[in-house]
């Protein structure tokens, strides 16, 4: 089993960084509001020649498995469609491949998302499916993807009012074999800003995942979308996004940083990223277009 972890965490917190919370989608139903519709966004990545378990296990590892130091561009442009501003559409393009994702509901007019599928070049590529508790907040999100290695991920939320303070993660394998990590959200402001998760059992040992956020005070792109709210919601950009895994007596850490020019109405039109773990630096420069819903 390869490459488990991560996916799910990562999913956990930005597969769902979108959606306006209800009140205010009945408040103005009626008012045109800003939503994106393109976004380009073009990334370099320096010595990305290792897997994130070989990152995790790198000084375990010999040293030829990092001693080529290489560099990756790709850029990514993403076009949103919607009916009004419930979001039906979004395709990603990457060079010659183009990722297409079909957003199916349950309750158009609550925004309840039922799945995301997703085809590349015109094959499957991924399907996210969707389960809500009694107060219509995401508790479940499965994902499925084409990966022969890891098959699929499933995310389990608890809440105490508006926001979840528990979290369940586990990815599954095609031989059925899973990695489950649990653990609590912190949340301030609109936006969650720590998440630990922590496991007994990761390839028999244990492991420990801690992430702290800070943000700015302006709109992200994507907070007048109308879908449900998200269990991982961010109201504001991140400025800083720091995680820290512990295994077999080494910390990890990811250091994430972004800062943003912004319009009028305090939205992002650009974006400088950086992101650095022990293996890579990656650095993303992206664009932002809007119009109004």
């Amino acid at each position: 089993m390869k490459n488990l972890l991560l996916f799910s965490v990562l999913a956990v917190i930005f597969f769902a960084s979108c959606g306006e919370d209800d009140d205010v989608q009945q408040q103005q139903q009626e008012e045109l509001l800003t939503v994106p519709v393109k976004s380009t966004l073009t990334t370099t990545t320096t010595n990305p020649g290792l897997t994130p378990l070989q990152a995790l296990l790198h000084p375990f590892l010999p040293s030829e498995s990092s001693d080529k130091s290489q560099q990756d561009e790709n850029t990514i442009t993403t076009v949103f469609e919607y009916e009004g501003r419930l979001i039906t559409n979004k395709t990603e393009t990457i060079g010659s491949q183009v990722i297409n994702y079909t957003y199916y509901y349950r309750d158009e007019e609550a925004g309840l998302l039922d799945s995301i599928r997703g085809t590349q070049n015109g094959a499957f590529y991924s399907v996210q499916t969707y389960s809500y508790n009694e107060q219509g907040k995401i508790s479940e999100i499965k994902i499925y993807n084409q990966d022969r290695e890891l098959t699929h991920a499933e995310s389990f939320f608890s809440y105490n009012g508006d926001y979840p303070v528990q979290v369940q993660t586990s990815d599954y394998n095609s031989e059925g074999e899973a990695v489950t990590m649990t653990g609590t959200v912190e949340f301030e402001n609109g936006n969650f800003v720590a998440l630990d998760l922590y496991t007994e059992d990761y390839y028999g040992v244990p492991y420990v995942f801690h992430s702290e956020v800070q943000y700015d005070d302006k709109n992200n792109p994507v907070i007048n979308i109308r879908t449900v709210k998200s269990p991982m919601e961010n109201k504001n950009n991140m400025l800083n996004y720091t995680t820290v895994v512990s295994f077999m007596g080494y910390d990890y850490q990811t250091l994430f940083t972004g800062n943003y020019t912004y319009n009028e109405e305090d939205f992002p039109i650009t974006s400088h990223l950086v992101t650095i773990l022990p293996t890579s630096t990656t650095i993303s420069d992206g664009t932002y277009e809007y119009e109004k819903k």
